[in-house]
């Protein structure tokens, strides 16, 4: 009967710490599972283009570029200018214009400028000026950055307005 009482001792113990390693089992995976989505976002973050609206001066015009300021690049750009600038050529109201892809401090033309050489007032500078640029990266997430009123504001998109593959074509 002793023996019984021992053996039966022995059996609990080995079910207690079977289901004791269970749970740190589990415990282990969830955790991990935890970092690796964190690690990701920070991943996702880090390689995030980020794109801005700029002024330049070329040969006396001036030229509306977009400039990925971000470490990552920006895949299916598309530009859209909503309201144009007093002063701006090349640019028809509410008309996607894909622009291709930035790698990381790259800028291009955004195929809008001024019409008057010496113009003073850079376009960004234009109140008028209300422009916007849809992108991907390349996670597949999309964004979308506005400018009017001077200001920049970049938003993360469930989805685009304005699919790269229905803009006009250069």
């Amino acid at each position: 009967m002793e023996t019984q009482c021992i053996i039966l001792d022995i059996q609990t113990i080995q079910t207690v710490i079977l289901g004791a390693t269970a749970v740190i089992v589990c415990w282990y995976t969830i955790e991990t599972y935890r970092l690796r989505q964190t690690s990701q976002k920070q991943l996702e973050t880090m390689q995030r283009p980020i794109l801005l609206f700029i002024d330049e001066i070329i040969d006396k015009l001036r030229y509306l570029y977009v400039e990925n300021t971000g470490a990552g690049p920006a895949l299916n750009i598309v530009r859209v200018i909503i309201q144009p600038a007093n002063v701006m050529l090349g640019a028809t109201p509410n008309e996607p214009l894909p622009l291709g892809v930035l790698g990381a401090r790259q800028k291009t033309y955004t195929y809008a400028s001024s019409h008057t050489p010496e113009n003073p007032m850079p376009l960004v500078d234009d109140p008028n000026l209300n422009v916007l640029i849809e992108y991907d990266d390349i996670f597949g997430n999309h964004y979308q950055t506005q400018y009017m009123n001077r200001q920049h504001t970049i938003e993360q998109k469930a989805q685009r307005q304005y699919p790269p593959d229905e803009a006009k074509q250069i």
